[in-house]
């Protein structure tokens, strides 16, 4: 089984590889200044259109015969399109007016940042004075309520950091539970002390907003950290994930326990497909020395932070403008001028 596994990958490999060769060929434009496609290659470029009908992009291989390949598709129950190249330009433009229409009413509200600042303040001072958690400790923003993609009603996931080491996850998160109990401010409290990741959910009922607390997440922080700063990159970054981030909850596949990503996976998506854009909009930022664009040495740091759940270090490191000076990260993607629309378009041809 393994050697026919292998054998199969080979040969899909091998058909995609000639596939996208036909295709570049027969699509290859005319610059005015070179022979054309057909001079060059004469008979032969009819040998090529003729062999595309035989490829299947889904399936990646040719069919020997033209009815074979309509049988496949009839089995498919659709027959896939070629490319960006088969939309009207036309369907474009209206899809960039429709996000331009629909884009506002997808965003936070201006105070978003400034009220769940205020109530992680509230929050903290709660806990300090409460005795919850040891003096010195401070409450931190993670997740879609830092990582600038969030909504009006995204959860406000926290954690605590303590000045010395967290012996006992769990007994802290109890007594954070104790201390938020006892506020009239906090409601539908439900501790998980036993959980993989201990934490504490509730709801506050002075703005409305659901709440959890764990502790010591610190990669979740760093992660939050670098989606925040790809999302000031482009402003193309966060008008193409709230667009996603619609798609994917009205059609119910943004739910990790039913075997669909997380908003953070489709982050990740977005990610990548702007990264390999040509010319790219998002440059690797874990690549990037610290004094990007002027570094000589190309060298850059470790920021190791230990894995939550594991006995792991990871790397974190990831380039940070200084003084958020987006300048320069904004000129590398200004290059590339296609709209959100196209953008979107693309990224679902990207990933089918």
């Amino acid at each position: 089984r393994n050697e026919l596994g292998k054998a199969d990958r080979s040969a899909r490999q091998l058909h995609r590889a000639y596939g996208e060769m036909l295709k570049t060929l027969s699509q290859s434009p005319n610059q005015g200044q070179l022979p054309t496609l057909a001079q060059l290659l004469g008979d032969r470029l009819i040998q090529i259109l003729k062999c595309l009908t035989l490829y299947c992009p889904i399936h990646e291989r040719f069919f020997e015969t033209v009815e074979k390949r309509r049988q496949h598709f009839e089995k498919l129950g659709f027959e896939p399109r070629p490319g960006l190249q088969g939309i009207h330009h036309g369907v474009v433009v209206r899809v960039q007016q429709e996000i331009e229409e629909l884009l506002p009413s997808l965003l936070p509200s201006e105070d978003f940042a400034e009220k769940r600042e205020a109530l992680r303040a509230r929050l903290e001072n709660l806990l300090v004075e409460s005795g919850g958690v040891p003096p010195g400790s401070r409450l931190i923003i993670f997740g879609s309520s830092a990582n600038n993609f969030g909504r009006d009603t995204s959860d406000m996931d926290m954690c605590v950091f303590t000045p010395g080491p967290i012996d006992d996850r769990s007994e802290l998160v109890r007594s954070i539970s104790r201390a938020l109990e006892a506020s009239e401010d906090v409601i539908e409290l439900n501790l998980r002390d036993t959980a993989r990741i201990p934490i504490v959910m509730f709801k506050d009922s002075v703005t409305g907003i659901d709440c959890d607390i764990s502790c010591g997440n610190a990669l979740a922080v760093r992660n939050t950290a670098l989606l925040r700063t790809y999302s000031h990159c482009d402003p193309r970054v966060r008008a193409l994930a709230y667009i996603l981030k619609l798609w994917t909850t009205r059609r119910h596949i943004n739910d990790p326990s039913k075997a669909t990503l997380s908003s953070y996976g489709y982050l990740m998506t977005i990610i990548v497909f702007l990264q390999t854009r040509k010319p790219p909009i998002l440059s690797n930022l874990q690549q990037l020395p610290p004094d990007w664009p002027n570094s000589k040495s190309g060298a850059k740091p470790q920021l190791l932070v230990l894995h939550d759940t594991k006995d792991l270090e990871c790397d974190t490191y990831f380039h940070t403008p200084p003084n958020d000076d987006f300048s320069q990260l904004r000129r590398f993607g200004a290059a590339n001028q296609a709209s959100v629309a196209a953008l979107l378009l693309s990224y679902f041809h990207f990933y089918a």
